[in-house]
């Protein structure tokens, strides 16, 4: 909870939704992550990503969640890069975005930063500086 308060602080917004998943963070993922996310505040969540387009509160233990889940319908680690990878890639979200949208569902997107390269991403010094106070903050705890 500190850290999306921090986060909303930096921002200047509520922060609504969280996704959980990927390296350092799976293996931090266990029974008792829904019950942070809740605590939390998330209105939704979007750490899965099956072929499931539309907007669900899971149950668990006969309980009905409170935060909704949103399964990913596109990320960009489904698509190998290649000569034309943004024209690849384009193409490949719009397929499915009609895929989604035909049913009616939820489209969400899933990006990540460092996916063109993790020195690409650190050449440039925004980032560099994001990545050195990242782990500052953690290696201090």
């Amino acid at each position: 909870m500190a850290e999306k308060g921090c986060l909303e602080r930096v921002i200047g917004w509520p922060v609504t939704g969280v996704c959980m998943h990927g390296g350092e963070l799976t293996c931090n993922i266990s029974d008792k992550t829904m019950d942070a996310v809740e605590a939390a505040g998330f209105l939704y969540e979007t750490s899965s990503g099956m072929d499931y387009y539309f907007p669900y509160r899971p149950i668990v233990n006969g309980r009905m969640r409170s935060v909704y889940r949103l399964n990913h319908g596109f990320s960009d680690v489904k698509l190998t890069p290649g000569r034309n990878y943004a024209r690849d890639f384009c193409d490949k979200v719009m397929q499915r975005m009609d895929t989604v949208y035909e049913q009616n569902g939820v489209f969400v997107l899933m990006l990540h930063p460092v996916y063109f390269g993790f020195f690409a991403y650190l050449s440039h010094p925004k980032n560099l500086a994001r990545v050195v106070r990242f782990f500052w903050d953690n290696l201090r705890q």
